[in-house]
């Protein structure tokens, strides 16, 4: 589980806020888990070419409490998820018909692109991120993709 430092009561994100202006995470100790640190991994995010929405449409797909503070839509669109306790442990992003909320459907581009959350920041579609998937059959592979775009329809 990623550790973040706490954020201020009542600091305010701007629009322009990078998931990496985030507080470093410090463990117990003091100390800082590169592995374990919100914005020391989205400076790792993934460059992926691929803009075909597939696993916007046909993944499950879940932001951090972290997310919400770069991108405050999620928090207001998207469903919180809890722990058994109560506690909250992030965004439920897909709509209630299947696909994130933040796909336009139209153009199958992601509306928040620039402050899109972390799991989608690390996701890597061009490569075994993707491959991977379409191995268990959860995502198509990437010629039908392709063959389906060209038609000018979306996979399903």
């Amino acid at each position: 589980m990623i550790r973040i430092a706490p954020c201020e009561a009542g600091k305010r994100y701007s629009k322009g806020m990078r998931p990496t202006d985030l507080p470093h995470a410090v463990d117990e100790d003091g100390g800082h888990d590169l592995d374990e640190c919100y914005p020391c991994l989205a400076a790792e995010e993934v460059r992926s070419e691929c803009r075909c929405g597939a696993c916007c449409r046909n993944l499950t797909l879940n932001a951090c409490v972290e997310d919400a503070h770069v991108e405050p839509r999620i928090r207001e669109l998207c469903a919180a998820t809890r722990d058994h306790a109560g506690r909250l442990t992030g965004y439920r992003l897909n709509a209630a018909d299947g696909p994130c909320t933040f796909l336009d459907r139209q153009t199958e581009l992601c509306t928040i692109r620039e402050t899109r959350p972390l799991m989608c920041r690390l996701f890597d579609c061009d490569g075994q991120d993707r491959d991977d998937l379409v191995q268990v059959g959860v995502l198509p592979p990437r010629e039908f993709t392709r063959c389906l775009s060209r038609l000018g329809r979306s996979p399903p």
